[in-house]
């Protein structure tokens, strides 16, 4: 497959994951494990005003990361931000690791992705 067709599907895929995870778990339904995952990694922050503000940070990513299609610098926030939550999540709820769409499978795909995406960008800004 061509480089460009390799960065369109990515690239598609990381806007199109970032809006999903920020409207339909976050705004739409208010999944009681994206609650439990806010609790252990904003837990200073009341339970809805985080579900509220996430999601729409999140869906708001979403369209940034559609329109800076040149920039690096959003995939390297989808990479931090996919591999940084894991840790501080596997130390405050572990048993969200067991269910077949987790924490680590999510967002190890989300950064591998957006790796993929910098590295497939034929005519990438450095930042």
């Amino acid at each position: 497959m061509p480089m460009p067709r390799i960065y369109l599907l990515s690239h598609l895929s990381l806007a199109l994951i970032w809006l999903y995870h920020g409207l339909v778990p976050k705004l739409l339904v208010g999944h009681a494990q994206e609650v439990r995952m806010n609790d252990a990694l904003i837990p200073f922050v009341e339970r809805d005003l985080a579900l509220l503000a996430v999601g729409i940070g999140e869906a708001l990513f979403a369209i940034v990361y559609l329109l800076l299609y040149r920039h690096a610098w959003p995939n390297y926030l989808s990479i931090f931000f996919g591999l940084a939550t894991i840790p501080p999540l596997l130390l405050v709820a572990p048993d969200l690791f067991g269910h077949a769409f987790n924490p680590f499978s999510t967002n190890l795909g989300l950064a591998s992705l957006a790796l993929i995406n910098l590295w497939s960008h034929p005519n990438r800004r450095p930042l």
